[in-house]
């Protein structure tokens, strides 16, 4: 995740002041801690409850189950336990008290109102979240509209660093796909395909593409590649049955590389080895893409006799992506 100077700096270009930021930056990583503080004030739990149509009851469920998981990441849960005696002697007493124990033990137990870290960090739909709901209203109570602000601040940088990491970690496998055969590593060892993809990506490029073409691989890998490039990052996630709707959804991949090099550098270097393989490639299907639809199901039918890939390949040439693509590559 990004430090908190990053997140200060990220703040001061958006107009917001350190002070704010930091206020911040501390009810959101540390919403365990920070938001019972706050909601315990009866002025606040009262506007917040006001704010957001919450009943001051469930709000300080909220609160309670919020010191509860906060006692549990500290390991001073079990002090509030009215079996913590009984724990101690487990080996002497009944089997009927054990399953009583096992069954209503705080650590085992579920808050599924408590505002986490997790929580607020894991779902991308942030703003309808009741825990980023209350984060919100606590910062306007003290800061107003920039305190609302700097708060989804906060949560727009953390999940543009999680998405992107994402991204490192799932792209090499999909480049991987329908890729065969074994080759050789700089040690001399034989390793699958995949594995050397994955070994030699970030770390030399120039001896991976030497190997791909040796195995008849390059051809396939490339395809890979320009069809990543052209996919939206929603669509990227969706291929691992994931649902993806935050701020970078509607970005198509190589925009997301262009804007973030450091971070997705391997990928920036690969476009870079490869950019006029995937340049004279994207011509010609572009030239294709400009003679009609009639036209583009005649050739690539000629060419592949096989209705399935025909409209595969002609939704591409077509599509807003393909277009937007070639635009990016042209710009750089």
């Amino acid at each position: 995740m990004p430090s908190w100077s990053e997140h200060r700096k990220y703040c001061m270009e958006h107009g917001i002041n350190e002070n704010i930021c930091n206020f911040a930056n501390e009810i959101v990583d540390y919403p365990e801690k920070t938001i019972p503080k706050y909601l315990e004030d009866p002025v606040i739990r009262e506007v917040v409850s006001h704010k957001l149509s919450i009943p001051i009851p469930m709000l300080n469920q909220i609160i309670q189950e919020t010191i509860q998981v906060s006692k549990r990441m500290e390991g001073n849960i079990c002090k509030d336990c009215k079996y913590h005696d009984a724990c101690y002697i487990s080996q002497t007493i009944s089997l009927n008290l054990l399953f009583e124990i096992k069954e209503n033990c705080l650590l085992n137990k579920h808050y599924p109102l408590a505002i986490t870290h997790l929580r607020v960090h894991t779902y991308w739909e942030k703003l309808d979240l009741v825990q980023t709901q209350d984060e919100l209203a606590i910062a306007r109570y003290f800061y107003g509209d920039k305190g609302v602000k700097a708060v989804e601040l906060h949560l727009e940088l953390d999940e543009v660093d999680h998405i992107i990491n994402e991204l490192r970690r799932k792209i090499p496998a999909y480049l991987s796909r329908g890729v065969k055969g074994t080759g050789v590593n700089k040690n001399k060892s034989i390793l699958p395909i995949p594995s050397l993809i994955r070994k030699y990506i970030s770390k030399d490029q120039a001896y991976l593409v030497q190997v791909l073409k040796q195995t008849q691989n390059f051809e396939v890998f490339l395809d890979n590649f320009i069809r990543l490039l052209a996919m939206r990052v929603e669509s990227f996630f969706r291929e691992y049955n994931s649902a993806y709707f935050g701020v970078l959804k509607d970005k198509l991949v190589i925009e997301v590389i262009l804007e973030y090099p450091e971070k997705l550098c391997f990928l920036k270097d690969l476009l870079n080895l490869l950019k006029k393989d995937i340049v004279d490639i994207l011509s010609k299907l572009e030239d294709l893409a400009n003679r009609g639809e009639n036209e583009i199901n005649r050739i690539i039918y000629d060419a592949l006799g096989d209705d399935e890939f025909v409209e595969e390949i002609k939704e591409f040439l077509l599509s807003e992506e393909f277009r937007k693509l070639m635009k990016i590559l042209r710009s750089i």
